[in-house]
């Protein structure tokens, strides 16, 4: 495995991200945050965390801010290259590749794509 595995795993990943907002701002229009929720969870996502039930000022919030960031193709983004360092490092742990808690391509790709410098 290399860098570029790493990178080719993650770029195929994140060109769905567009797809993904497009169908959850559909859901979201049509009146659906519940179907938009359920959507993230269907992919392995973690969707923003808004009570559909309850009445406050900060729960209308929460859900204003599930809304919009749904319907963000950076936010799936960051969820799915998130999600596809995750899948690339457990599959190197399935085939007893990954000796430490990270392999050396992820590193490698970290330490090129991370802001943190």
């Amino acid at each position: 495995m290399s860098l570029s595995d790493i990178e080719k795993a993650v770029e195929q990943k994140v060109q769905s991200a567009r797809e993904h907002a497009i169908a959850c701002a559909k859901l979201i229009n049509d009146g659906n945050l519940a179907g938009a929720l359920e959507y993230c969870r269907s992919l392995g996502i973690d969707p923003p965390q808004c009570s559909l039930t309850a009445q406050s000022r900060n729960a209308d919030n929460l859900r204003a801010k599930a809304k919009r960031m749904l319907g963000e193709v950076d936010w799936w983004v960051k969820r799915l290259k998130s999600q596809a360092l995750m899948e690339y490092e457990h599959s190197l742990r399935v085939k007893g590749q990954l000796p430490n808690h990270i392999s050396d391509e992820g590193l490698e790709y970290d330490k090129k794509y991370s802001r943190r410098r």
